[in-house]
């Protein structure tokens, strides 16, 4: 196959016979679908049954629940050795039509890129399409990127680079990008450590465009599916996790000097930012005489300004 796509599935039963349904559909169709089910307890093994059976390409495998990176890394340790492009899905986003083509063109016409990605678009629960989207400071169609001292606004054309990332989260789920196998490979897989439970992600598009840079698509390419468990609503987490990514990235790139100064720039700028909103918040809490909430949000953003002078450390 040339292409194999991995899916971690863990109690994955309300959404997952969208997500098989979306792959079988693509006009692609020189792929593999590598699904684990990470020890689910409801449904999921028996849908996993059911499309093995409708398609010769879907091989479903079984483990003991490990996580979601871990999954990651057992499907890939099942994909075929001659495949040249992997992609990792969730269980419960959904693949647009013609997807995977317009991904593997544009793949395969940049010989430097390490893989390319489209944007989202949102859908509830129930798979309804949402004009507007509950993810703080996301843009799809603007990219930021570090430049110098600050932070631009991307051109269209250009391809996504690590400055990008320095900068901001452009790629906020897997799904959304085609990788080549051999810079996987380079890279290394997925890091299952659970302090970067929910940024594993951002960790792996460091790691990669280390090595290259990512075609940049305007087309929406998948629907990003949000509902209350999805792990990035939980705030606090994800900035967490985001900076044991940052601190990590920082430790790899210690002979890197302008790696290391566009995370350092990157970093600052954003925590600076959420405390301006955080400050702003409170002033609107203060003026709404909710004085609990107010100085709640004020202390937030006391903590991200400091966090914002001090910068990162390894």
């Amino acid at each position: 196959m040339l292409i194999s796509i991995g899916i971690p599935a863990y109690n994955s039963e309300r959404h997952l016979r969208s997500t098989l349904q979306s792959v079988i559909d693509q006009s692609f169709g020189d792929w593999e679908l590598i699904i684990v089910n990470d020890g689910s307890k409801d449904k999921t093994a028996e849908i996993l049954t059911e499309f093995e059976a409708l398609d010769p390409r879907i091989i479903a495998v079984a483990q003991a629940n490990a996580g979601i990176a871990a999954a990651r890394n057992r499907a890939y340790a099942e994909m075929s050795p001659s495949s040249k492009y992997v992609m990792f899905l969730d269980h419960d986003d959904i693949l647009k039509p013609g997807s995977l083509e317009k991904l593997y063109s544009a793949l395969s016409a940049d010989d430097g890129a390490v893989a390319a990605y489209g944007q989202p678009e949102f859908i509830d629960g129930d798979g309804t399409v949402l004009a507007r989207h509950p993810i703080p400071g996301y843009v799809p169609e603007n990219r930021l990127r570090v430049s110098g001292n600050s932070i631009v606004t991307m051109d269209q054309s250009a391809p996504t680079d690590f400055a990008v990332f320095a900068a901001g989260d452009s790629i906020i789920t897997p799904g959304m990008a085609l990788i080549r196998k051999s810079a996987y490979d380079a890279a290394g897989g997925w890091d299952p450590d659970v302090n970067l439970k929910g940024c594993d992600d951002l960790d792996l598009w460091f790691r990669l465009t280390l090595l290259g840079h990512i075609c940049f698509l305007p087309d929406k390419v998948l629907q990003y599916r949000l509902h209350a468990t999805n792990t990035s609503s939980n705030v606090k987490m994800m900035r967490r996790s985001e900076r044991c990514v940052r601190r990590k990235v920082l430790a790899i790139c210690e002979k890197m000097p302008e790696r290391r100064r566009e995370l350092q720039i990157g970093y600052r700028k954003k925590e600076l930012k959420i405390a301006s909103d955080k400050f702003n918040f409170a002033l609107a809490q203060c003026k709404s005489a909710k004085v609990s909430s107010a100085a709640r949000e004020a202390a937030y953003g006391v903590a991200h300004l400091i966090r914002g002078f001090r910068g990162l450390s390894v």
